[in-house]
């Protein structure tokens, strides 16, 4: 709540907010699968912004911005952006295309010296954010993500 310190000319008019959901998955590839398909969905929803935002910018009107991506697939809206704007999507940043993905990985090892002398290894975990597909590869790559 310190945003008067970054935004000190712009009055607060209601606090920021997020979206959270909670799910019980039965398997680990249940969670997987949704993980992959609410990536999907991201890359899916910014793909239309940006056709949208920039019909917009170019003078299209809110509507007839609408109006033209109506039923658009996905190959449409990067044929539009690179007939009409000269932009190839898949040159914007992963970020933007995959969206974020926070996940728990090992950083290292860490030593104390107990009171009697001996030396206690343990691994220090550590969360990464990283902007990749998290298909099956993601999952091969990371499976201690489900370890306790």
């Amino acid at each position: 709540m310190k945003w008067e310190e970054y935004f000190p000319s712009i009055p607060l008019v209601q606090p920021p907010h997020y979206k959270a959901e909670v799910l019980c998955c039965p398997k680990p590839t249940t969670v997987c699968d949704y993980l992959f398909r609410r990536q999907s969905e991201c890359h899916n929803r910014n793909q239309y912004n940006t056709c949208f935002w920039m019909l917009v910018k170019s003078g299209e009107g809110e509507n007839k911005a609408k109006e033209i991506l109506k039923d658009t697939l996905p190959k449409d809206k990067n044929e539009l952006l690179f007939q009409r704007f000269q932009m190839n999507y898949n040159n914007e940043p992963a970020m933007f295309r995959k969206g974020s993905c926070a996940y728990r990985q090992k950083v290292g090892e860490f030593a104390e010296v107990e009171a009697n002398g001996d030396v206690v290894t343990r691994e220090r975990w550590d969360v990464a954010v990283a902007h990749v597909d998290m298909g099956p590869d993601f999952w091969r790559k990371h499976p201690y993500v489900f370890n306790r």
